[in-house]
């Protein structure tokens, strides 16, 4: 591996290590339900970066899947304000 490969590595590595301590931390101070719905959007961004950096098409399936959790994400935050 080249210096640079390395050093995205460690980088992707260290922002990843840093988004799971943040959900941890947040199972802390809300309801385990009500945070997972927003775990699952890592699912959303992932299929954009691929989208973007890689030309990569989520089939029907998955587009199907990434609706299911924006609803549930927002039927959730609904719910939290009522």
């Amino acid at each position: 591996m080249t210096m640079a490969q390395v050093l995205i590595l460690v980088g992707a590595g260290a922002g990843a290590a840093l988004g799971q301590f943040g959900v941890t931390a947040a199972y802390r101070y809300a309801e385990p339900r009500s945070i997972a719905v927003y775990d699952y959007t890592n699912v959303i961004f992932t299929a954009l970066l691929g989208f973007a950096f890689f030309g990569q098409v989520p089939d029907a399936l998955s587009v199907v899947g990434f609706a299911v959790i924006l609803l549930a994400a927002f039927g959730m935050s609904r719910k939290g304000n009522s």
